[in-house]
């Protein structure tokens, strides 16, 4: 690409071609989850966009600045190169692995694995020691549960939000002083 409209063009282009991207994510949830699950499913499709953004906002400026004094290609040419190549082996080995619906999967291990885990919760109810459901019973997570993981985690969010609102204000003074 030389000229402006060059890249233009090829952005469109682009932009065509991944319009059906998201739609078809929707559809293919459709086709794993089943109604009650799916808004989940969609949450983590969508938490998703942010998390990347989270993980490789940070990679792409170490990558720009490790290879800023590259001789070979220029930073940018270099950030394209390195993240792409995860996406095209990602891209292809789902081509490869991934079908189109779950009766189409080969659930094998799958089916031994339920055989071995109802066998196991028989034999532990019959043995007087409880079963997964009664387990999963216990390990519930309820409001009371919530509270404390906070409690531990933010003791006292005091001196967060004064810290917060001190960094505000020290921000607007020096705008406040740079502007005069």
């Amino acid at each position: 690409m030389k000229t402006p409209f060059q890249f233009y063009v090829v952005r469109f282009f682009l932009g065509v071609a991944e319009a059906g991207f998201s739609p078809g994510i929707m559809l293919y949830l459709t086709y794993w989850f089943p109604a009650r699950k799916r808004g989940f499913a969609y949450g983590v499709y969508y938490i998703a966009i942010p998390l990347a953004g989270i993980v490789g906002g940070p990679l792409s400026g170490w990558i720009l600045s490790e290879f800023r004094h590259s001789t070979v290609m220029a930073a940018w040419q270099w950030l394209f190169l390195i993240e792409a190549i995860p996406a095209f082996v990602v891209g292809f080995a789902v081509l490869w692995m991934m079908v189109d619906k779950p009766r189409q999967a080969d659930t094998g291990h799958l089916a031994h694995r339920r055989r071995k885990a109802a066998r196991h919760a028989r034999g532990g109810a019959q043995r007087g020691r409880p079963n997964r459901a009664s387990q999963r019973a216990r390990l519930s997570v309820g409001p009371q549960h919530l509270k404390a993981v906070r409690r531990v985690l933010l003791p006292d969010h005091r001196p967060l939000r004064h810290q917060l609102l001190a960094a505000v204000d020290h921000q607007g003074q020096r705008a406040s002083r740079t502007s005069n």
